[in-house]
């Protein structure tokens, strides 16, 4: 795969530079600190004894700050034209502090869709339809494996994986084989999309069907905290580029996005970028966090899929056909079938099906549902496995770009690569 951020760059520096923010609202976790809260009254805007009285002045009302615990009153609150940007935020972050993430991001919303948003009408029985229908709990679904911390304990709902079509590209389909074999998703749960609009387009789908979304799994390539969403040769100029203030702007103004945060995506779920170096972007990960209304995360360096394979022998000299097929700079005959594999070597293929099976399970790669000392259990699966992929079994791994280092899923350095952004709502109100 390739990550186009070059150490020493100049924007490289200035991201790498720039002071790491808070993404987290005060909601659940009453330790978690928002710098919001902790403002100085010279920093309550330039309008200052004014500014405070107004707002000292709306606290005081019938309903002080909470509106009576409605999302209609604090909504209005929240848009009172007397109210500062920094006032309006206070104000949202003494909500978020009683009354949680989600319930603050519904007063949000309700705002952006009174002031921006122009609203989908339906008859009477279908609003009564939506205010009656109940969520379906649907349960976690076989694969893909967690190789990242997964959802918040209790969440249910299914997996979705994304993936952009960018034609020719062997990351892309190495990562699509990888997540349909060697993981094991079923092939309607990975979607091919060509802009990332398309994300919240097929998400919305989903909530006519009453079904939630636990995961949501986005693969691409990345760069300078942007996403490849078509490629024109080697040439920046020449492709498609999904930037953190486009992704921004529609999670603001998109009535689709809004949809898709208040009625698909499930309390606790979490958004995943597997490609490159999206989460050492804070732009990038605020962007991404605030379009889905969830915890995001992303890897800080370059991700690959590796394959392995179970050589015949080196291939000869300007020798071609299905089965060669090159690793770093050799080539070789690979066996493709278990078919093919010769009782002089058939002793050897099952002792590389049995350590294979191991490192993968070790690396939560497949679900080890064999018994321990099954042997013959774990060959069956890998003969089944091996088969599928046509000979190459890929796996993950995350190349460190300072020291070269290539780390799997199941070592302890793993989740260190990788940087979680929390949804903060008040971003919605910009």
């Amino acid at each position: 795969m390739t990550d186009q951020n070059q150490p020493g760059s100049a924007n490289q520096s200035h991201t790498k530079n720039r002071p790491k923010a808070n993404l987290a609202l005060v909601g659940e976790h009453t330790n978690a600190q928002v710098e919001l809260a902790q403002l100085p009254p010279e920093r309550l805007g330039a309008e200052a004894a004014d500014g405070r009285d107004d707002l000292a002045a709306l606290l005081r009302g019938p309903d002080g700050a909470f509106g009576a615990g409605t999302v209609e009153n604090q909504a209005a609150r929240l848009g009172d034209p007397r109210l500062t940007t920094i006032q309006r935020q206070a104000l949202a972050v003494q909500i978020g502090q009683v009354q949680g993430n989600r319930h603050i991001q519904r007063v949000v919303g309700s705002l952006e869709r009174s002031k921006n948003i122009t609203p989908v009408t339906h008859s009477r029985d279908q609003a009564v339809e939506r205010q009656e229908m109940v969520v379906q709990r649907t349960p976690p679904e076989p694969g893909p494996a967690m190789i990242t911390t997964p959802p918040a304990a209790g969440t249910t709902g299914v997996t979705k994986i994304f993936i952009f079509q960018i034609p020719n590209d062997p990351y892309i389909e190495d990562m699509r084989l990888y997540i349909q074999n060697t993981l094991g998703v079923p092939a309607a749960n990975i979607i091919a999309i060509e802009r990332f609009q398309q994300i919240f387009q097929r998400l919305e789908a989903l909530r006519e069907a009453r079904v939630r979304v636990s995961r949501l799994i986005i693969v691409s390539h990345g760069s300078r905290g942007e996403l490849v969403e078509e490629r024109g040769g080697q040439v920046r100029e020449a492709a498609g580029w999904a930037t953190p203030d486009e992704v921004m702007a529609f999670a603001r103004t998109d009535p689709v996005a809004q949809r898709v945060r208040e009625h698909v995506m499930a309390p606790g779920a979490v958004v995943e970028f597997w490609g490159c170096s999206i989460g050492a972007h804070y732009g990038a990960q605020a962007a991404w966090t605030t379009a889905t209304g969830t915890q995001f995360r992303a890897p800080t360096q370059r991700m690959e899929i590796a394959p392995y394979v179970f050589p015949e022998r080196r291939a000869r000299r300007g020798e071609r056909g299905p089965r060669v097929y090159q690793i770093r700079n050799r080539r070789w005959v690979i066996y493709t079938h278990t078919d093919q594999i010769p009782p002089r070597r058939q002793a050897r293929f099952r002792q590389w099906l049995i350590e294979k099976y191991r490192d993968l399970a070790a690396n939560r790669e497949i679900r080890e549902t064999t018994p321990a000392r099954n042997d013959d259990a774990k060959v069956a699966y890998m003969q089944n496995l091996f088969n599928r992929s046509g000979g190459i079994v890929r796996f993950m791994q995350i190349t460190v770009r300072e020291t070269g280092a290539q780390v799997r899923p199941g070592q302890p350095a793993w989740l260190g690569l990788w940087e979680t952004a929390e949804f903060n709502p008040i971003r919605l109100m910009d």
